[in-house]
C-alpha cells in the first residue's frame, strides 16, 4: 500500500472512531434525539461497503418533531439583528475553520 494512503486512511480512522463508539443521534431543538422509534442503521462507506457507524433512524415522528422545534425557534430567529446574526454565523465558520481537518476525513 501507498505510504502516504495508510497515512490517511490513519487519520481517517482517528477522526471516525466516535462515530464508531456510539449512534449518530438527530439534532432537534438544541439536543441529540437517538429518534422515536430507537431502530438504527448502519452507515455504509461507498470506498468497501464497510460499517462508519451506526445512525439513528428518523421517522415521521421525528420529522415532525425537528419541524416543531424549527417553528417555534422561528419567531425568535426572525427578530435577531442581522449584526447578532452575523456575530453567530461568524462564530460557526470559526468552528468549522478549526475543524477542517476533521471535517474533510469525513
Amino acid at each position: 500500500m501507498n505510504w502516504q494512503l495508510a497515512e490517511n486512511l490513519k487519520k481517517a480512522e482517528t477522526h471516525l472512531r466516535r462515530f464508531r463508539d456510539s449512534v449518530t443521534a438527530h439534532y432537534i431543538n438544541g439536543e441529540p434525539s437517538p429518534g422515536i422509534s430507537g431502530e438504527t442503521f448502519d452507515n455504509l462507506t461507498p470506498t468497501d461497503n464497510t460499517s462508519l457507524g451506526l445512525v439513528a433512524a428518523g421517522s415521521a415522528e421525528d420529522i415532525d418533531r425537528a419541524c416543531r422545534a424549527a417553528q417555534e425557534a422561528f419567531p425568535a430567529w426572525s427578530r435577531t439583528s442581522g449584526k447578532a446574526r452575523r456575530k453567530i454565523l461568524n462564530r460557526f465558520a470559526e468552528l468549522v475553520e478549526q475543524r477542517a481537518e476533521e471535517i474533510a476525513w469525513l
